[in-house]
């Protein structure tokens, strides 16, 4: 009688388990010569909670870097595109009520960011762990933002759909592709990033 108590129990957290990681998204996604990229999206069960997007980059099966990004009901990554330069690539990552760009050097070291007090850094909330290089893409920094806005201008929808995440403010749904190029065009809305001053 106790064994089946023990069974039926490990079946239920087992059954529990499943529906907190439903809708948890695993994509794929190459960029050629044995190079891909896995993003581990977290369960839209767990929005509400402060949880995280990892992203790992491969070289055939080799791990070269990861990232975890913070994903909750206000703020998550939407897109990872490859950069002109090697070993770089752009996350546009949605920041409550702007957009942020995110540049990534999976060749570079992580170093946390250093900023005088009344700046406003991103990262230190938004990194949650981090074995490469990455950086919050200054607001005049055309040439970074013009390129982004170009590529996800030029993917199809069907990939775009598959290369993005599930928006965390309407479930089920991904960031709207039009909506996002817009943003990115306008260098990721209104709004004080890195190296400019807060106004409190």
């Amino acid at each position: 009688m106790l064994l089946l108590w023990i069974v039926g129990l490990l079946a239920l957290v087992s059954a529990l388990v499943c529906v907190f990681d439903y809708c948890r998204r695993v994509t794929n996604i190459s960029f050629g010569h044995n190079q891909w990229m896995k993003v581990v999206s977290a369960s839209r069960y767990r929005f509400v909670d402060d949880s995280e997007t990892t992203i790992s980059f491969y070289s055939d099966a080799r791990k070269l870097a990861e990232v975890q990004l913070l994903q909750c009901s206000y703020e998550s990554p939407i897109i990872v595109i490859p950069g002109e330069e090697p070993n770089t690539f752009f996350c546009a990552y949605d920041y409550d009520t702007v957009d942020l760009l995110l540049r990534l050097d999976i060749s570079r070291p992580y170093t946390p960011p250093i900023v005088p007090a009344n700046l406003f850094e991103p990262l230190h909330n938004t990194v949650k762990m981090s074995t490469c290089e990455i950086r919050n893409v200054a607001k005049d920094d055309t040439k970074s933002w013009t390129f982004v806005a170009a590529a996800i201008g030029r993917m199809p929808p069907k990939k775009f759909e598959h290369d993005s995440l599930i928006c965390t403010k309407c479930p089920n749904q991904h960031y709207p592709q039009r909506e996002l190029l817009e943003s990115i065009s306008q260098h990721g809305g209104q709004g004080q990033m890195n190296g400019e001053t807060v106004t409190r």
